[in-house]
């Protein structure tokens, strides 16, 4: 009993290393582009972010918006816009200070 916690974490230790050789030798791609509006809730501003369609090594799919300063964040259940005014008002308040 006393080596099973060692089993485990080699164990665990070999999937999150497959894992990233795999992303390493397939990293994902992307498969299709395009652009969204999204409108602040709080003053009704629309902003143009352009939004990413990824395939990954197992064939899964995810979106992705990148904001202003050029990060891309995952979409909640695809729902690019949704995201964004969700989860980033401060990006609404530094557009709004810098003027655009």
């Amino acid at each position: 009993m006393k080596w099973a916690p060692w089993i485990i974490g080699l164990a665990g230790l070999a999937v999150v290393a497959y894992g990233l050789l795999l992303n390493w030798k397939h990293p994902p791609r992307v498969v299709a582009t395009a652009t969204i509006e999204v409108e602040n809730p709080r003053n009704g501003r629309r902003v143009k972010l352009g939004t990413r369609t990824l395939e990954t090594a197992g064939g899964g799919r995810m979106t992705e918006v990148e904001l202003p300063g050029g990060t891309w964040i995952g979409c909640t259940g695809g729902d690019c816009a949704r995201t964004v005014r969700d989860e980033h008002f401060e990006l609404f308040e530094a557009l709004r200070e810098k003027g655009h």
